[in-house]
């Protein structure tokens, strides 16, 4: 076989979100198809969407204000249509700035890890938007999973 697209595990593998054709629709019938999951183990499912890994993963839920162990079938139609945007917005974002998720403050701010995230291996330092301190999980899905409890708090047909 010549082309690479054709192989069994490429051709499973979903959208790119960095191509310029992302299309939302195709997106959105895959999560229906998932609406089991939760939003934290639905984000690294590559048959989804390909190419968000874990750290991706925080930051798109945190953006969208989502909690984690939240089910995919819980989401609004309006939650659903924001998620599935804020999905190629925030890898071409990291994409275009060396992995950093979070803009840099005008000044001095470093470039150091802990001010290139907004919630990315940031567990116990404060939300840059509430305050509160940054909370990490390794049991509710299946990788690790950072979120701030208070911008990103739990509803119904959730875990914890």
């Amino acid at each position: 076989m010549n082309d690479p697209s054709k192989h069994t595990s490429i051709a499973k593998l979903g959208p790119d979100a960095l191509k310029s054709t992302f299309d939302i629709e195709s997106v959105r019938n895959r999560l229906h198809k998932r609406g089991e999951m939760k939003l934290a183990d639905l984000l690294l499912d590559q048959t989804f969407v390909a190419g968000i890994g874990n750290k991706y993963k925080s930051e798109i839920l945190f953006l969208r204000k989502l909690y984690p162990f939240r089910f995919a079938n819980n989401l609004s139609p309006l939650e659903e249509q924001k998620l599935i945007q804020e999905i190629p917005s925030v890898l071409k974002m990291g994409y275009m700035n060396a992995g950093r998720t979070r803009p840099k403050k005008q000044g001095d701010e470093s470039n150091k890890w802990e001010f290139r995230h907004w919630v990315f291996r940031r567990a116990g330092r404060p939300c840059w938007v509430c305050g509160t301190k940054i909370a990490i999980d390794r049991q509710l899905s299946s990788r690790v999973t950072y979120w701030c409890p208070k911008c990103q708090t739990a509803k119904k047909k959730s875990i914890q």
